[in-house]
Protein backbone atom coordinates (compact mmCIF):
# COMPACT_ATOMS: atom_id res chain seq x y z
CA UNK A 1 0.00 0.00 0.00
CA UNK A 2 1.36 3.59 -0.54
CA UNK A 3 1.54 5.80 1.97
CA UNK A 4 0.79 9.43 1.40
CA UNK A 5 1.74 12.55 3.75
CA UNK A 6 0.46 16.15 3.43
CA UNK A 7 3.51 17.17 1.30
CA UNK A 8 3.62 14.48 -1.30
CA UNK A 9 -0.11 14.63 -1.58
CA UNK A 10 0.22 17.86 -4.48
CA UNK A 11 2.69 16.22 -7.02
CA UNK A 12 2.11 12.17 -6.25
CA UNK A 13 -1.65 11.93 -5.34
CA UNK A 14 -2.78 14.56 -7.99
CA UNK A 15 -1.10 13.20 -10.73
CA UNK A 16 -2.52 10.05 -9.58
CA UNK A 17 -5.99 10.68 -10.32
CA UNK A 18 -5.58 12.90 -13.10
CA UNK A 19 -3.56 9.80 -15.13
CA UNK A 20 -6.03 7.03 -13.71
CA UNK A 21 -9.24 6.14 -13.45
CA UNK A 22 -9.02 4.13 -10.19
CA UNK A 23 -6.99 5.06 -6.96
CA UNK A 24 -6.66 1.97 -4.79
CA UNK A 25 -4.09 0.98 -2.27
CA UNK A 26 -3.31 3.98 -0.60
CA UNK A 27 -2.84 5.40 2.92
CA UNK A 28 -3.17 8.79 3.42
CA UNK A 29 -1.75 9.72 6.89
CA UNK A 30 -2.92 13.23 7.64
CA UNK A 31 -5.66 15.59 6.68
CA UNK A 32 -6.25 15.14 3.06
CA UNK A 33 -8.71 17.70 0.57
CA UNK A 34 -9.47 16.15 -2.79
CA UNK A 35 -7.98 18.13 -5.71
CA UNK A 36 -10.62 19.75 -7.76
CA UNK A 37 -8.94 18.86 -11.42
CA UNK A 38 -9.02 15.15 -12.35
CA UNK A 39 -12.48 14.23 -11.01
CA UNK A 40 -13.43 13.69 -14.65
CA UNK A 41 -11.90 10.14 -15.28
CA UNK A 42 -11.97 9.11 -11.59
CA UNK A 43 -15.00 6.35 -10.64
CA UNK A 44 -13.43 4.24 -8.54
CA UNK A 45 -11.42 4.29 -4.67
CA UNK A 46 -10.39 1.29 -3.83
CA UNK A 47 -8.87 -0.41 -0.68
CA UNK A 48 -7.85 2.94 0.74
CA UNK A 49 -6.66 4.34 4.28
CA UNK A 50 -7.65 7.73 5.25
CA UNK A 51 -5.99 8.68 8.41
CA UNK A 52 -7.09 12.27 8.77
CA UNK A 53 -9.96 14.17 7.93
CA UNK A 54 -11.11 14.03 4.00
CA UNK A 55 -12.62 16.84 2.70
CA UNK A 56 -14.84 17.04 -1.32
CA UNK A 57 -15.34 20.27 -1.33
CA UNK A 58 -17.72 21.69 -4.83
CA UNK A 59 -16.51 18.81 -7.00
CA UNK A 60 -18.56 17.42 -9.82
CA UNK A 61 -18.16 14.18 -10.85
CA UNK A 62 -19.39 12.95 -14.57
CA UNK A 63 -19.26 9.52 -13.81
CA UNK A 64 -20.41 7.31 -10.81
CA UNK A 65 -17.99 7.42 -8.24
CA UNK A 66 -17.24 4.37 -5.98
CA UNK A 67 -15.91 3.99 -2.92
CA UNK A 68 -15.09 0.43 -2.31
CA UNK A 69 -13.41 -1.03 1.04
CA UNK A 70 -12.53 2.25 2.08
CA UNK A 71 -11.71 3.14 5.68
CA UNK A 72 -11.99 6.48 7.19
CA UNK A 73 -10.52 7.75 10.59
CA UNK A 74 -11.91 10.61 11.22
CA UNK A 75 -14.49 13.29 9.39
CA UNK A 76 -15.22 13.05 6.08
CA UNK A 77 -17.08 15.93 4.77
CA UNK A 78 -18.84 16.01 0.93
CA UNK A 79 -19.48 19.74 0.91
CA UNK A 80 -21.60 21.15 -2.43
CA UNK A 81 -20.91 18.09 -4.43
CA UNK A 82 -22.57 16.75 -7.60
CA UNK A 83 -22.65 13.16 -8.42
CA UNK A 84 -24.95 13.23 -11.76
CA UNK A 85 -24.66 9.96 -12.57
CA UNK A 86 -24.72 8.43 -8.70
CA UNK A 87 -22.42 7.83 -5.86
CA UNK A 88 -21.81 4.50 -4.22
CA UNK A 89 -20.19 3.41 -0.94
CA UNK A 90 -19.54 -0.19 -0.75
CA UNK A 91 -18.16 -2.22 2.32
CA UNK A 92 -16.57 0.75 3.72
CA UNK A 93 -15.87 2.00 7.41
CA UNK A 94 -16.58 5.29 8.53
CA UNK A 95 -15.29 5.78 12.18
CA UNK A 96 -16.02 9.33 12.73
CA UNK A 97 -19.03 11.60 11.01
CA UNK A 98 -19.54 11.41 7.21
CA UNK A 99 -21.36 14.45 6.27
CA UNK A 100 -23.18 15.49 3.33
CA UNK A 101 -23.56 19.24 2.57
CA UNK A 102 -26.42 20.05 0.07
CA UNK A 103 -25.45 16.83 -2.09
CA UNK A 104 -26.52 16.50 -5.77
CA UNK A 105 -27.09 13.10 -7.07
CA UNK A 106 -28.66 10.87 -9.60
CA UNK A 107 -28.12 7.67 -6.91
CA UNK A 108 -26.68 7.46 -3.80
CA UNK A 109 -26.37 4.16 -2.07
CA UNK A 110 -24.79 2.71 0.96
CA UNK A 111 -24.06 -0.95 0.76
CA UNK A 112 -22.20 -3.09 3.16
CA UNK A 113 -19.63 -1.59 5.42
CA UNK A 114 -19.99 0.05 9.47
CA UNK A 115 -21.22 4.19 9.83
CA UNK A 116 -20.61 5.74 12.95
CA UNK A 117 -22.40 8.88 12.01
CA UNK A 118 -24.04 9.60 8.81
CA UNK A 119 -25.32 13.31 8.53
CA UNK A 120 -27.39 15.73 5.84
CA UNK A 121 -27.56 18.77 5.89
CA UNK A 122 -28.81 21.81 3.24
CA UNK A 123 -30.93 20.67 0.51
CA UNK A 124 -30.30 17.33 -0.95
CA UNK A 125 -30.59 17.55 -5.07
CA UNK A 126 -31.72 21.17 -4.56
CA UNK A 127 -33.49 21.89 -8.49
CA UNK A 128 -33.82 18.09 -9.28
CA UNK A 129 -36.05 17.82 -12.45
CA UNK A 130 -36.32 13.64 -12.30
CA UNK A 131 -36.76 11.45 -9.45
CA UNK A 132 -33.33 10.10 -7.48
CA UNK A 133 -32.48 8.02 -5.04
CA UNK A 134 -31.06 7.57 -1.83
CA UNK A 135 -30.57 3.55 -1.00
CA UNK A 136 -29.85 1.99 1.95
CA UNK A 137 -29.09 -1.66 1.33
CA UNK A 138 -27.28 -2.94 3.94
CA UNK A 139 -24.68 -1.89 6.40
CA UNK A 140 -24.49 -0.91 10.50
CA UNK A 141 -25.33 2.13 11.10
CA UNK A 142 -24.63 3.97 14.66
CA UNK A 143 -26.72 6.96 13.64
CA UNK A 144 -28.16 8.27 10.43
CA UNK A 145 -29.33 12.01 10.86
CA UNK A 146 -31.35 14.20 8.05
CA UNK A 147 -31.30 17.78 9.69
CA UNK A 148 -31.55 18.48 5.64
CA UNK A 149 -34.15 21.68 4.71
CA UNK A 150 -35.19 19.66 1.95
CA UNK A 151 -34.92 16.04 0.50
CA UNK A 152 -35.78 15.72 -3.13
CA UNK A 153 -34.97 12.05 -3.34
CA UNK A 154 -36.96 8.95 -2.89
CA UNK A 155 -35.20 7.07 0.02
CA UNK A 156 -35.43 3.32 0.56
CA UNK A 157 -34.45 1.52 3.49
CA UNK A 158 -33.79 -2.17 2.00
CA UNK A 159 -31.74 -3.88 4.62
CA UNK A 160 -29.05 -2.89 7.35
CA UNK A 161 -28.67 -2.77 11.26
CA UNK A 162 -29.35 1.11 12.17
CA UNK A 163 -29.46 1.94 15.95
CA UNK A 164 -30.87 5.53 15.43
CA UNK A 165 -32.36 6.92 13.03
CA UNK A 166 -33.25 10.96 12.62
CA UNK A 167 -35.41 13.37 10.61
CA UNK A 168 -35.32 16.83 12.04
CA UNK A 169 -37.02 19.59 10.12
CA UNK A 170 -36.72 18.12 6.91
CA UNK A 171 -39.06 18.29 4.05
CA UNK A 172 -39.37 15.48 2.37
CA UNK A 173 -40.92 15.89 -1.25
CA UNK A 174 -40.81 12.16 -2.88
CA UNK A 175 -41.45 9.29 -1.41
CA UNK A 176 -39.96 7.14 1.43
CA UNK A 177 -39.95 3.69 1.72
CA UNK A 178 -38.89 1.29 4.22
CA UNK A 179 -38.78 -2.12 2.56
CA UNK A 180 -36.31 -4.91 4.13
CA UNK A 181 -36.35 -8.39 5.70
CA UNK A 182 -33.13 -7.75 6.69
CA UNK A 183 -33.58 -4.67 8.44
CA UNK A 184 -33.66 -3.55 11.90
CA UNK A 185 -33.88 -0.11 13.55
CA UNK A 186 -33.18 0.32 17.38
CA UNK A 187 -35.41 4.04 17.28
CA UNK A 188 -36.44 5.89 14.45
CA UNK A 189 -37.71 9.78 14.87
CA UNK A 190 -39.10 12.76 13.06
CA UNK A 191 -39.21 15.79 14.32
CA UNK A 192 -40.90 19.12 12.78
CA UNK A 193 -40.71 17.54 9.12
CA UNK A 194 -43.36 17.87 6.41
CA UNK A 195 -44.34 14.71 4.26
CA UNK A 196 -45.32 15.48 0.75
CA UNK A 197 -45.59 12.60 -0.63
CA UNK A 198 -46.28 8.76 0.28
CA UNK A 199 -44.56 7.15 3.68
CA UNK A 200 -44.83 3.74 2.99
CA UNK A 201 -43.67 1.33 5.53
CA UNK A 202 -44.04 -1.78 4.12
CA UNK A 203 -41.38 -4.56 5.67
CA UNK A 204 -38.71 -3.90 8.57
CA UNK A 205 -38.43 -4.15 12.17
CA UNK A 206 -38.08 -1.38 14.36
CA UNK A 207 -37.39 -2.64 17.73
CA UNK A 208 -37.80 0.16 19.68
CA UNK A 209 -39.87 3.33 19.11
CA UNK A 210 -41.04 4.99 15.90
CA UNK A 211 -41.48 8.56 16.64
CA UNK A 212 -43.25 11.55 14.61
CA UNK A 213 -43.38 15.33 16.64
CA UNK A 214 -44.64 17.94 14.88
CA UNK A 215 -44.87 16.20 11.57
CA UNK A 216 -47.38 17.06 8.65
CA UNK A 217 -48.13 14.39 6.22
CA UNK A 218 -49.62 15.43 2.52
CA UNK A 219 -49.99 12.29 1.30
CA UNK A 220 -50.57 8.74 2.63
CA UNK A 221 -49.11 7.37 5.42
CA UNK A 222 -49.34 3.12 5.26
CA UNK A 223 -47.95 0.86 7.77
CA UNK A 224 -47.83 -2.52 6.30
CA UNK A 225 -48.90 -5.97 8.18
CA UNK A 226 -44.67 -6.86 7.52
CA UNK A 227 -43.49 -4.00 9.51
CA UNK A 228 -42.38 -4.71 12.55
CA UNK A 229 -42.38 -2.02 15.32
CA UNK A 230 -42.41 -1.72 19.04
CA UNK A 231 -44.52 0.91 19.45
CA UNK A 232 -45.80 4.06 16.94
CA UNK A 233 -46.00 7.36 18.45
CA UNK A 234 -48.02 10.30 16.59
CA UNK A 235 -47.84 13.57 18.32
CA UNK A 236 -48.50 17.08 17.32
CA UNK A 237 -49.25 15.20 13.89
CA UNK A 238 -51.63 16.71 10.55
CA UNK A 239 -52.71 14.19 8.38
CA UNK A 240 -54.31 15.76 4.92
CA UNK A 241 -54.51 12.01 3.83
CA UNK A 242 -55.68 8.62 4.94
CA UNK A 243 -53.45 6.97 7.62
CA UNK A 244 -53.83 3.26 7.81
CA UNK A 245 -52.13 0.80 10.29
CA UNK A 246 -52.15 -3.01 9.17
CA UNK A 247 -52.26 -5.10 12.61
CA UNK A 248 -51.16 -8.59 12.50
CA UNK A 249 -49.09 -8.99 15.91
CA UNK A 250 -46.42 -6.73 14.26
CA UNK A 251 -47.16 -3.60 16.19
CA UNK A 252 -47.57 -3.83 19.68
CA UNK A 253 -48.48 -0.34 20.52
CA UNK A 254 -49.95 3.01 18.61
CA UNK A 255 -49.74 6.39 20.97
CA UNK A 256 -51.77 9.42 19.47
CA UNK A 257 -51.57 12.98 20.87
CA UNK A 258 -52.65 16.28 19.29
CA UNK A 259 -53.85 14.55 15.92
CA UNK A 260 -55.50 16.49 13.42
CA UNK A 261 -56.80 13.60 10.34
CA UNK A 262 -58.17 15.24 7.87
CA UNK A 263 -59.72 11.85 6.75
CA UNK A 264 -59.03 8.90 8.46
CA UNK A 265 -56.81 6.91 10.99
CA UNK A 266 -57.36 3.47 10.67
CA UNK A 267 -55.74 0.30 12.40
CA UNK A 268 -57.33 -2.83 11.36
CA UNK A 269 -56.87 -6.61 12.04
CA UNK A 270 -55.03 -7.89 8.78
CA UNK A 271 -55.63 -11.55 8.39
CA UNK A 272 -57.87 -13.79 9.42
CA UNK A 273 -56.12 -16.67 11.56
CA UNK A 274 -56.60 -16.65 15.49
CA UNK A 275 -52.95 -16.02 16.29
CA UNK A 276 -53.46 -12.75 17.72
CA UNK A 277 -55.18 -14.24 20.90
CA UNK A 278 -51.57 -14.38 21.80
CA UNK A 279 -49.90 -11.05 21.86
CA UNK A 280 -49.95 -7.20 23.19
CA UNK A 281 -51.67 -4.47 21.98
CA UNK A 282 -52.56 -1.24 23.31
CA UNK A 283 -52.86 2.07 22.34
CA UNK A 284 -53.73 5.68 24.21
CA UNK A 285 -55.50 8.51 22.91
CA UNK A 286 -54.52 12.06 24.95
CA UNK A 287 -54.52 15.64 23.70
CA UNK A 288 -56.55 16.75 20.81
CA UNK A 289 -58.06 14.61 18.77
CA UNK A 290 -59.59 15.95 15.52
CA UNK A 291 -60.66 13.77 12.26
CA UNK A 292 -61.73 10.18 12.03
CA UNK A 293 -60.50 7.64 13.96
CA UNK A 294 -61.02 4.08 14.07
CA UNK A 295 -59.96 0.51 15.26
CA UNK A 296 -61.60 -2.13 13.69
CA UNK A 297 -61.24 -6.13 13.95
CA UNK A 298 -58.21 -6.23 16.23
CA UNK A 299 -57.54 -7.15 19.26
CA UNK A 300 -56.86 -4.23 21.76
CA UNK A 301 -55.45 -5.61 24.78
CA UNK A 302 -55.35 -2.74 26.68
CA UNK A 303 -57.69 1.11 25.57
CA UNK A 304 -56.53 4.17 27.30
CA UNK A 305 -58.52 7.12 25.65
CA UNK A 306 -57.59 10.59 27.98
CA UNK A 307 -57.96 13.06 25.25
CA UNK A 308 -60.17 16.21 24.20
CA UNK A 309 -62.09 13.92 21.95
CA UNK A 310 -63.47 16.88 18.35
CA UNK A 311 -63.54 13.94 16.05
CA UNK A 312 -65.19 10.57 15.58
CA UNK A 313 -63.63 7.82 17.63
CA UNK A 314 -64.73 4.29 16.95
CA UNK A 315 -63.51 0.78 18.58
CA UNK A 316 -65.29 -1.63 16.81
CA UNK A 317 -65.41 -5.33 17.24
CA UNK A 318 -62.50 -5.15 19.34
CA UNK A 319 -60.87 -7.84 22.21
CA UNK A 320 -59.96 -5.92 25.33
CA UNK A 321 -58.64 -6.50 28.90
CA UNK A 322 -58.45 -3.36 29.93
CA UNK A 323 -60.75 -0.08 28.56
CA UNK A 324 -59.40 3.30 30.67
CA UNK A 325 -61.20 6.97 30.34
CA UNK A 326 -59.38 9.33 32.39
CA UNK A 327 -59.29 12.89 31.84
CA UNK A 328 -61.08 11.95 28.77
CA UNK A 329 -63.41 15.52 27.66
CA UNK A 330 -65.95 14.10 25.06
CA UNK A 331 -66.83 17.03 22.81
CA UNK A 332 -67.83 15.37 19.75
CA UNK A 333 -68.55 11.13 18.96
CA UNK A 334 -66.60 7.92 20.98
CA UNK A 335 -67.98 4.68 20.18
CA UNK A 336 -67.39 1.27 21.43
CA UNK A 337 -69.21 -1.42 19.59
CA UNK A 338 -69.25 -5.53 19.91
CA UNK A 339 -66.49 -5.58 22.12
CA UNK A 340 -65.19 -8.50 23.36
CA UNK A 341 -63.69 -9.13 26.32
CA UNK A 342 -60.15 -11.24 27.32
CA UNK A 343 -61.42 -13.29 30.18
CA UNK A 344 -58.27 -12.51 32.70
CA UNK A 345 -60.03 -9.82 34.70
CA UNK A 346 -61.23 -7.56 32.50
CA UNK A 347 -61.65 -3.79 33.76
CA UNK A 348 -63.79 -1.00 32.92
CA UNK A 349 -62.76 2.51 34.66
CA UNK A 350 -64.22 5.96 33.76
CA UNK A 351 -62.18 8.48 35.84
CA UNK A 352 -62.12 12.66 35.63
CA UNK A 353 -63.87 12.41 32.35
CA UNK A 354 -67.19 13.81 30.54
CA UNK A 355 -68.06 10.96 28.68
CA UNK A 356 -70.56 13.04 26.20
CA UNK A 357 -72.19 12.05 23.79
CA UNK A 358 -70.31 7.98 24.31
CA UNK A 359 -71.94 5.52 22.80
CA UNK A 360 -71.74 2.03 23.59
CA UNK A 361 -73.27 -0.80 20.95
CA UNK A 362 -73.44 -4.72 22.12
CA UNK A 363 -71.74 -4.29 25.04
CA UNK A 364 -72.22 -6.53 27.77
CA UNK A 365 -70.48 -4.87 30.85
CA UNK A 366 -71.93 -7.36 33.18
CA UNK A 367 -68.74 -9.55 32.17
CA UNK A 368 -66.08 -6.60 33.51
CA UNK A 369 -64.70 -8.11 36.48
CA UNK A 370 -64.93 -4.39 37.99
CA UNK A 371 -66.45 -1.62 36.60
CA UNK A 372 -64.69 2.05 38.28
CA UNK A 373 -66.63 4.82 37.62
CA UNK A 374 -65.70 7.81 39.60
CA UNK A 375 -66.17 12.12 39.58
CA UNK A 376 -67.44 11.96 36.15
CA UNK A 377 -69.71 13.51 33.90
CA UNK A 378 -71.63 10.00 32.52
CA UNK A 379 -75.26 11.78 32.22
CA UNK A 380 -75.49 11.38 28.07
CA UNK A 381 -73.86 7.91 27.70
CA UNK A 382 -76.06 6.03 24.89
CA UNK A 383 -76.28 2.34 25.62
CA UNK A 384 -77.85 0.50 22.12
CA UNK A 385 -78.72 -2.84 22.73
CA UNK A 386 -75.82 -2.60 26.09
CA UNK A 387 -76.44 -3.90 29.44
CA UNK A 388 -74.79 -2.19 32.47
CA UNK A 389 -74.41 -4.16 35.44
CA UNK A 390 -76.74 -2.70 38.46
CA UNK A 391 -73.67 -1.74 41.03
CA UNK A 392 -70.22 0.03 39.78
CA UNK A 393 -67.47 0.92 41.92
CA UNK A 394 -65.57 4.53 42.71
CA UNK A 395 -61.98 2.55 42.89
CA UNK A 396 -60.22 -0.67 41.59
CA UNK A 397 -60.30 -3.38 44.10
CA UNK A 398 -56.09 -3.47 43.90
CA UNK A 399 -54.63 -0.14 44.12
CA UNK A 400 -51.50 -0.66 42.76
CA UNK A 401 -53.59 0.17 39.27
CA UNK A 402 -53.39 3.99 40.65
CA UNK A 403 -57.33 4.34 39.78
CA UNK A 404 -58.43 5.44 43.09
CA UNK A 405 -59.52 9.00 44.41
CA UNK A 406 -56.48 10.16 45.96
CA UNK A 407 -56.66 10.26 49.83
CA UNK A 408 -55.97 14.27 50.03
CA UNK A 409 -59.10 14.96 47.42
CA UNK A 410 -61.66 12.59 49.02
CA UNK A 411 -64.83 14.24 50.34
CA UNK A 412 -67.14 11.28 51.01
CA UNK A 413 -66.87 8.18 49.61
CA UNK A 414 -70.89 7.77 49.55
CA UNK A 415 -71.00 11.49 47.70
CA UNK A 416 -69.01 9.91 44.68
CA UNK A 417 -71.50 6.57 44.41
CA UNK A 418 -74.65 8.68 44.84
CA UNK A 419 -73.37 10.96 42.14
CA UNK A 420 -72.49 7.97 40.00
CA UNK A 421 -75.45 6.52 39.92
CA UNK A 422 -77.43 9.27 39.37
CA UNK A 423 -76.07 10.22 36.64
CA UNK A 424 -76.46 6.78 35.15
CA UNK A 425 -79.94 7.10 36.33
CA UNK A 426 -80.05 10.23 34.21
CA UNK A 427 -78.68 8.86 31.15
CA UNK A 428 -81.41 5.51 31.36
CA UNK A 429 -84.46 8.06 31.46
CA UNK A 430 -83.18 10.12 28.54
CA UNK A 431 -83.35 6.59 26.67
CA UNK A 432 -86.19 5.59 28.37
CA UNK A 433 -84.93 2.72 30.23
CA UNK A 434 -87.23 2.94 32.77
CA UNK A 435 -85.90 -0.78 34.31
CA UNK A 436 -82.13 0.61 34.61
CA UNK A 437 -83.46 3.89 35.55
CA UNK A 438 -85.22 2.90 38.55
CA UNK A 439 -82.54 0.23 39.90
CA UNK A 440 -79.76 3.43 39.43
CA UNK A 441 -82.25 5.88 41.24
CA UNK A 442 -82.55 3.07 44.39
CA UNK A 443 -78.77 2.77 44.11
CA UNK A 444 -78.77 6.62 44.48
CA UNK A 445 -81.31 6.97 47.20
CA UNK A 446 -79.20 4.38 49.27
CA UNK A 447 -75.85 6.44 49.41
CA UNK A 448 -78.19 9.40 49.47
CA UNK A 449 -78.91 7.72 53.28
CA UNK A 450 -75.55 7.07 54.33
CA UNK A 451 -74.42 10.21 53.24
CA UNK A 452 -77.07 12.40 55.64
CA UNK A 453 -76.44 12.59 59.20
CA UNK A 454 -79.36 11.39 61.79
CA UNK A 455 -82.75 13.01 61.09
CA UNK A 456 -86.02 13.03 59.06
CA UNK A 457 -84.78 13.20 55.99
CA UNK A 458 -82.73 9.73 56.56
CA UNK A 459 -85.85 8.07 58.34
CA UNK A 460 -87.96 8.92 55.45
CA UNK A 461 -85.18 7.09 52.79
CA UNK A 462 -85.22 4.11 55.18
CA UNK A 463 -88.78 3.74 55.22
CA UNK A 464 -88.36 3.95 51.13
CA UNK A 465 -85.99 1.75 51.23
CA UNK A 466 -88.03 -1.23 53.73
CA UNK A 467 -91.46 -0.09 52.20
CA UNK A 468 -90.45 -0.92 48.53
CA UNK A 469 -86.71 -0.75 48.04
CA UNK A 470 -86.99 2.51 46.80
CA UNK A 471 -89.82 1.32 43.99
CA UNK A 472 -88.19 -1.70 42.90
CA UNK A 473 -90.26 -4.58 44.66
CA UNK A 474 -94.30 -4.56 45.01
CA UNK A 475 -93.86 -7.68 47.59
CA UNK A 476 -91.61 -5.78 49.82
CA UNK A 477 -94.46 -3.27 49.96
CA UNK A 478 -97.36 -6.19 50.15
CA UNK A 479 -94.74 -7.50 53.83
CA UNK A 480 -94.09 -3.66 55.03
CA UNK A 481 -98.27 -3.30 54.91
CA UNK A 482 -99.10 -6.12 56.83
CA UNK A 483 -96.24 -5.96 59.18
CA UNK A 484 -96.66 -2.68 60.20
CA UNK A 485 -100.66 -3.41 60.07
CA UNK A 486 -100.09 -6.34 62.29
CA UNK A 487 -97.59 -4.53 65.09
CA UNK A 488 -100.38 -1.81 65.22
CA UNK A 489 -102.94 -4.26 65.33
CA UNK A 490 -101.07 -5.69 68.26
CA UNK A 491 -100.45 -2.22 69.72
CA UNK A 492 -104.37 -1.88 69.46
CA UNK A 493 -105.80 -4.55 71.09
CA UNK A 494 -103.19 -4.05 73.85
CA UNK A 495 -104.55 -0.44 74.15
CA UNK A 496 -108.49 -1.59 74.70
CA UNK A 497 -109.32 -2.57 78.52
CA UNK A 498 -110.80 -5.60 77.40
CA UNK A 499 -108.97 -6.87 74.10
CA UNK A 500 -108.80 -11.06 72.47
CA UNK A 501 -105.64 -11.36 72.68
CA UNK A 502 -105.32 -14.19 75.68
CA UNK A 503 -101.77 -15.87 75.83
CA UNK A 504 -101.34 -19.59 73.84
CA UNK A 505 -100.53 -21.20 77.52
CA UNK A 506 -104.10 -20.67 78.83
CA UNK A 507 -105.99 -22.74 75.95
CA UNK A 508 -106.26 -26.32 74.98
CA UNK A 509 -105.72 -26.66 71.27
CA UNK A 510 -109.15 -26.28 70.28
CA UNK A 511 -109.59 -23.32 72.09
CA UNK A 512 -106.14 -21.90 70.41
CA UNK A 513 -107.74 -22.49 67.24
CA UNK A 514 -111.04 -20.65 67.83
CA UNK A 515 -108.35 -17.68 69.24
CA UNK A 516 -106.22 -18.00 66.37
CA UNK A 517 -109.15 -17.37 63.77
CA UNK A 518 -110.50 -14.92 66.04
CA UNK A 519 -107.52 -12.84 66.58
CA UNK A 520 -107.08 -13.14 62.70
CA UNK A 521 -110.74 -11.64 61.43
CA UNK A 522 -110.22 -9.09 64.30
CA UNK A 523 -106.96 -8.25 62.77
CA UNK A 524 -108.67 -8.53 58.83
CA UNK A 525 -111.30 -6.08 60.11
CA UNK A 526 -108.66 -3.74 61.84
CA UNK A 527 -107.15 -3.34 58.23
CA UNK A 528 -110.13 -2.69 56.12
CA UNK A 529 -112.15 -0.94 57.99
CA UNK A 530 -110.75 2.02 60.43
CA UNK A 531 -114.20 3.68 60.77
CA UNK A 532 -115.96 0.69 61.57
CA UNK A 533 -113.87 -0.63 63.48
CA UNK A 534 -113.39 2.39 65.43
CA UNK A 535 -116.69 2.41 66.63
CA UNK A 536 -116.81 -1.48 67.77
CA UNK A 537 -114.49 -0.44 69.92
CA UNK A 538 -115.85 2.87 71.57
CA UNK A 539 -116.77 1.34 75.09
CA UNK A 540 -113.39 -0.02 75.43
CA UNK A 541 -111.01 2.78 74.02
CA UNK A 542 -108.67 5.03 75.65
CA UNK A 543 -106.68 7.93 73.99
CA UNK A 544 -103.43 5.04 73.67
CA UNK A 545 -106.61 3.79 70.99
CA UNK A 546 -107.25 6.52 69.40
CA UNK A 547 -103.53 7.12 69.04
CA UNK A 548 -102.86 3.88 67.55
CA UNK A 549 -105.84 4.47 65.40
CA UNK A 550 -104.12 7.44 63.55
CA UNK A 551 -101.05 5.99 63.73
CA UNK A 552 -102.32 2.65 61.40
CA UNK A 553 -104.44 5.36 58.61
CA UNK A 554 -100.87 6.96 58.12
CA UNK A 555 -98.87 3.96 58.09
CA UNK A 556 -101.40 1.33 56.69
CA UNK A 557 -101.77 4.19 53.84
CA UNK A 558 -98.49 4.92 53.53
CA UNK A 559 -98.03 1.34 53.07
CA UNK A 560 -100.82 0.66 50.55
CA UNK A 561 -98.95 3.99 48.73
CA UNK A 562 -95.26 2.40 47.92
CA UNK A 563 -96.60 -1.01 46.85
CA UNK A 564 -99.09 0.83 44.17
CA UNK A 565 -96.24 2.88 43.42
CA UNK A 566 -93.99 -0.26 43.13
CA UNK A 567 -96.56 -1.98 40.86
CA UNK A 568 -96.81 1.36 38.58
CA UNK A 569 -92.96 0.98 38.52
CA UNK A 570 -93.01 0.93 34.49
CA UNK A 571 -96.01 2.98 34.07
CA UNK A 572 -95.53 6.64 32.70
CA UNK A 573 -94.66 9.32 34.97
Amino acid sequence: MTKLKREETDFKLLAELVRQEQLANVKVIEDFSFPFNGQKRLTKINNCHFLGEVEFDNLQFDRTLTFSNCHFDKKVNFNSCQFPSGLILLNCTFSSELLFIDPEFETLTFSGGKFHSIKFEGIINKGANSVNYLNFESGDYETVDFSCKEINAEITLKGGDFENVYFFKAIINNKFNINGDDLNIRFMIFRKCIFNDMLDLSEGNVQGILDFHIVTFNDQFIFRDKFLCESLHLSNIIAKQNVSINQDGNLQGVSLNNCDFNNNFECHYYSQSDQHLDYYFSCSLDGFIKGNVIFTDIPVTSIDVGCYNFGNILFRNTLSRLITLKNLQNYSKLTFANTQLIPESPMFIVFDSNLGNTEFVNVDFRKFKEIVIATSEVSNIILSNSILPPRIQTGVINPIFGYNIKKNEIINNDIYYRESYRQLKVAMEKQGNTHSALIYKAMEMNYLRKELKFGWDKVLLYLNYYSNKHGLSWSRGILFTLFVSYVLFISYQLSLSKGIIISPLELNVVDLKTSVATTFDSFMDFLSSFPLYKKQSEENSSWQTHLIILLSRIFIGYGVYQTINAFRKFGSK
